[in-house]
């Protein structure tokens, strides 16, 4: 292999990486290790070390036996070596392999979950003992950091559609592909190094990403052709049926565990364990129950490489996280509930452990998350002004929850003036309620001629409803969810149709009289929605509403989440049973009339339903030659409507999409920002306006080349008639759980607005939310503060009040005095009304 200049160049600047500053404030050039390929662990006939003594000034193993602990980093986005699960814990084959290090060394381990590209500071400015996270052992990397002895010599795999013809045997066989790679992986620069500088392949056809996830989504969505990933993450996605492994074994590769460099006795100690876990089988036991290797091939030589260390001549960039300064989630166990559609504010408090100053061109962007919607419309945020080695930062991301019910962990991450990505990942996790009912349509009259009935009209998630309509003397029928285009769901004058919404819909029976007069009749299935249930973004059927006999549609589908089994049915005919997550077919119905394409995706957390329809006819003439569909065919947007056009404040609309085509993003918008990011390509969502005016909403639709299609709906908002008795209310805090008065120079107040919003100070914070009133009811959205540090006094009054807020359920106004009560009906707190 040719070794290029520029790549003696990069290894120069990532030996400067890991070493301490020798000028101030540098550009930082961080270097993690590398991920490496796929597994085949150690030997069983490796015989153990004896354990070893602590030389002097091996900090790491002092610290270790001093804290009876070790920290280990780990990049967790790298299924299935790391990763979260569903219930939003570590797992993996190397944090179980680390987990069993750490309990024969008879030492608790602890992870931090740390940008890839920032394992390396890390372990430079000991904010870890060590690194376990796939990286690959090589000369290069050993003159950074000490390795372990090998535990698994892994090899790469090419992964590609599951209908792509063509096999991988040699390197050369890459060239002519569109290959997508891991950013700073060994694979991005054996592709460079063998193909882009031999000129072989075209440097645009090497597509680089950030994480695994990334690389099977674009290869999902047609933007690449192949994928050069380890072995394991390769048989996990053939597993689910997502795609098949087309060429193995080009470049394989030896991992090992990264410890600071002249760490004797922790690096003797960790071989010692190892060599134990290889003989009694643990290590073989992991790598099947996690990466499914069956058989462990004997390896001669586990010896790693070693290196000389490096030169002073850069700085390190390193970050630890510090806490949740508001919306604590207590580590998932309990996430702070937001309604839908609401703009909030997440601060985080970070700490600068490395060497580098932090300047304005650094930046806190989103990485990933448990689902599609956990972006929550983030945008890059600049760091605001200069952070130095040592200092604290308080980070403020603006972000809007989603309109769909759930939980939702979206994971941050800093990169500096270079985009490289460095220290721990930080996430913001919330959970988002039911939506609330939208407002109904006037009732129509009465009439005998028209029956439309429902065998039910509230549903749990996953459930159906029969709809049953019986009409007399009509010229047309049609059926079919509001907001969708009445006129592709025609219906004849009697029948039955099974519906299975997956959120709260209205479907509407539009009839049109011999005298071409219209009526309309609704029937509202409520749907209980079920948090934990899998996502489905992404199920269409294309043509889309209509087709002619012999005819074939594309049936396309994503499920994300929690996920069992995939069930694909046409007219109660399976299609495919244990599908895969995400792919697409092909089908031709026989016969004409409707056909109803379900979609049933089925998890441990509940199970989630979609149908689409279409009408298959029979032509009157010859059918038109179909146009060849482009490689990435442009966004389409079939219907987009927002209903009622005109409601109060505080009474709700229902949002109805559906978009076909090319599709990768959808997006949607009130009034320019973002309230769903990432929706499904066919929904319903409800929003309720807080303010009069008119409000447009706006659904964007992207395709991988950047082409967008777009369509405006236009609401009308009343300002409703007062009925609140808190309206353009003032108040002071008299006493807190009837007998605490406030600290001395403080002031703690509550402004309740007309339009439902509450603000005040609580203690040297200001804070603001949201009230409903309902009679004497009064609950409250979380309030955020500002996060000041207020004194220990003021703090403690501050977490008082907030908690006192949140358990107010009812109130009651006594003169010039507001009174809360808890659901007991117990006083939480008592203000004293004041002049605005």
């Amino acid at each position: 292999m040719k070794m290029r200049r520029s790549v003696l160049i990069i290894l120069a600047l990532m030996v400067a990486i890991l070493v301490a500053c020798s000028r101030q404030d540098p550009t930082p050039t961080p270097v993690p290790p590398t991920k490496a390929p796929t597994a085949v662990p150690l030997p069983t006939n490796t015989v153990a070390p004896p354990a070893t003594e602590t030389p002097p000034g091996d900090q790491a193993w002092a610290r270790i036996q001093a804290n009876g602990r070790m920290i280990v980093g780990t990049a967790a986005d790298y299924p299935p070596f790391e990763y979260y699960t569903s219930s939003f814990l570590l797992d993996g084959f190397d944090i179980a392999l680390m987990r069993a290090i750490g309990e024969k060394m008879g030492v608790q381990v602890e992870f931090r979950d740390i940008a890839f590209d920032g394992l390396g500071g890390a372990l430079q400015v000991d904010q870890i003992d060590a690194a376990i996270s796939a990286i690959s052992a090589n000369t290069d990397r050993a003159e950074l950091v000490d390795f372990s002895n090998i535990y698994l010599i892994t090899e790469d795999a090419v992964i590609a559609a599951n209908d792509a013809p063509y096999t991988i045997t040699d390197i050369t066989d890459l060239a002519e592909f569109r290959v997508g790679v891991q950013r700073l992986s060994v694979y991005e620069d054996w592709l460079r190094d063998n193909l882009v500088d031999e000129e072989l392949m075209e440097p645009t056809n090497l597509f680089v990403y950030q994480n695994a996830n990334e690389i099977q989504t674009a290869l999902t969505e047609g933007e690449i052709d192949l994928a050069v990933v380890d072995r394991p993450v390769a048989e996990v996605a053939a597993q689910a049926g997502d795609y098949k492994i087309i060429g193995q074994g080009l470049y394989p590769q030896r991992l090992a565990i990264a410890m600071k460099q002249d760490s004797p006795t922790l690096q003797a100690e960790i071989n010692r364990v190892l060599s134990e876990l290889q003989l009694d089988g643990t290590v073989a036991q992991l790598a099947l129950q996690h990466l499914t290797i069956e058989r462990l091939p004997p390896i001669t030589d586990p010896t790693p490489p070693t290196g000389d260390g490096g030169d002073n001549v850069a700085c390190i960039d390193a970050m630890q996280f510090v806490n949740d300064v508001n919306l604590d989630d207590d580590n998932m166990r309990n996430p702070p509930q937001i309604s839908p559609g609401v703009v909030f504010e997440k601060i985080w408090r970070l700490r600068n452990v490395g060497t580098c100053t932090w300047t304005a061109a650094y930046t806190a962007q989103f990485v990933g998350g448990n689902n599609g919607l956990a972006r929550m419309g983030g945008l890059p945020t600049n760091l605001v002004g200069e952070v130095r080695p040592g200092q604290e930062y308080d980070l403020t991301v603006r972000l809007v929850s989603p309109l769909f019910p759930g939980v939702y962990q979206g994971f941050w991450q800093l990169f500096n003036a270079s985009n490289v990505g460095f220290g721990e990942r930080f996430w913001v996790g919330i959970t988002v309620p039911g939506s609330p009912t939208p407002t109904p349509l006037p009732t129509a009259t009465p009439s005998p001629d028209i029956n439309f009935t429902a065998d039910r009209t509230t549903i749990n998630q996953g459930e159906c409803a029969t709809l049953s309509w019986r009409v007399q003397n009509v010229r047309a029928v049609f059926l079919y969810p509001q907001g969708e285009p009445w006129d592709r769901y025609p219906v004849v004058g009697e029948g039955t149709r099974t519906v299975c919404p997956t959120t709260t819909t209205t479907y509407e029976l539009r009839v049109v009289r011999l005298d071409n007069s219209v009526e309309i009749r609704q029937i509202r299935i409520q749907v209980n929605q079920t948090i934990g249930a899998p996502t489905i973004r992404r199920f269409t059927v294309d043509p889309p509403y209509q087709i002619f006999t012999g005819q074939c549609v594309t049936v396309q589908w994503i499920v994300e989440g929690a996920v069992d089994r995939v069930r694909i049915t046409r007219n109660n005919d399976v299609l495919q049973d244990g599908s895969p997550f995400s792919g697409s077919r092909q089908d031709c119905p026989p016969g004409t009339g409707e056909q109803a394409y379900n979609l049933e995706a089925i998890g441990p957390g509940g199970t989630s339903r979609q149908q689409v329809f279409i009408q298959v006819i029979q032509p009157t003439a010859e059918p038109p030659t179909p146009t060849p569909v482009p490689p990435n065919p442009p966004p389409v947007i079939l219907s987009f409507s927002v209903s009622p056009g005109q409601v109060q404040v505080g009474q709700c609309v229902s949002i109805y999409w559906r978009v076909s085509g090319g599709v990768s993003w959808v997006q949607i918008m009130r009034d320019g920002n973002v309230v769903l990011d990432g929706a499904p390509l066919n929904g319903q969502t409800s929003d309720c306006p807080a303010a009069p005016g008119t409000i447009t909403y706006r659904v964007e639709a992207r395709n991988n080349s950047g082409d967008v299609a777009a369509q405006n709906a236009a609401i009308t908002v009343t300002q409703s008639t007062p009925q609140n008795p808190l309206a353009n209310s003032n108040w002071s805090l008299a006493t807190l759980y009837v007998n605490q008065l406030p600290v001395p120079d403080t002031t703690v107040t509550a402004y309740f607005s007309a339009d439902g919003a509450i603000s005040g100070n609580a203690s040297c914070n200001t804070y603001n939310g949201r009230y409903t009133v309902d009679g004497s009811s009064l609950v409250f959205t979380p309030l955020i503060t500002t996060g000041l540090t207020c004194g220990d006094a003021a703090n403690q009054q501050e977490a008082a009040f907030l908690a006192a807020m949140a358990s107010v359920q009812s109130f009651e106004i006594a003169g010039n005095q507001l009174i809360l009560r808890d659901e007991d009906g117990a006083e939480v707190a008592r203000f004293t009304r004041i002049d605005r």
